[in-house]
């Protein structure tokens, strides 16, 4: 059986941002468990509005298509305004449906509050439940008091991230296409 492939998306507007470090660090701990990885950082992908007939470019189809060959999905985003961004949320819109659930998804949420990134995790869940993928119960929500200048200073947000790639590997070979 070939090795677990693991895709990360990062939903925020901005390049270096607190959720694309978040998901880059869940993918390097999988990666040292021996995942294979791959980042899609949304910030650098320019894909256009969702419509059922529009003609994708090339890269945007290998994109596509590494979402739909990933064994397990971590998806992250900033909370704006109570929910995911729209970048996320509009790159989501293409996912394939899956007939039997056999695709695993962790979410991560960075947020300005110590207890915001819930409710980004919630609208994770229920888009995912929608696309009949799994998702598994262990998130991430990190705010403003665990960084500082863009770093983690929490050592408990440390321990979670290795715990979600341990889980990753765990869980992702059960869920296995």
């Amino acid at each position: 059986m070939s090795e677990l492939f693991a895709v990360g998306v990062s939903g925020s507007n901005r390049p270096e941002s607190m959720t694309k470090k978040l998901v880059s660090l869940i993918l390097e701990e999988a990666k040292k468990l021996e995942a294979k990885t791959e980042l899609i950082d949304l910030a650098e992908e320019n894909f256009p509005l969702y419509d059922e007939d529009i003609e994708l470019n090339k890269k945007q189809k290998e994109l596509l298509e590494s979402i739909e060959k990933a064994d397990v999905l971590v998806l992250g985003s900033p909370e704006f305004h109570g929910t995911l961004t729209g970048r996320m949320k509009n790159f989501i819109d293409f996912f394939p449906y899956n007939k039997e659930p056999s695709k695993l998804c962790f979410f991560v949420s960075s947020a300005g509050s110590r207890h915001g990134g819930m409710q980004t995790i919630n609208a994770f869940k229920t888009i995912a439940s929608n696309l009949n993928y799994f998702s598994h119960p262990t998130s991430l929500t990190v705010g403003a008091k665990e960084t500082a200048e863009g770093k983690i200073t929490d050592e408990a947000v440390l321990k979670r991230i290795n715990k979600i790639a341990s889980e990753i590997i765990k869980w992702g070979k059960k869920f296995r296409k």
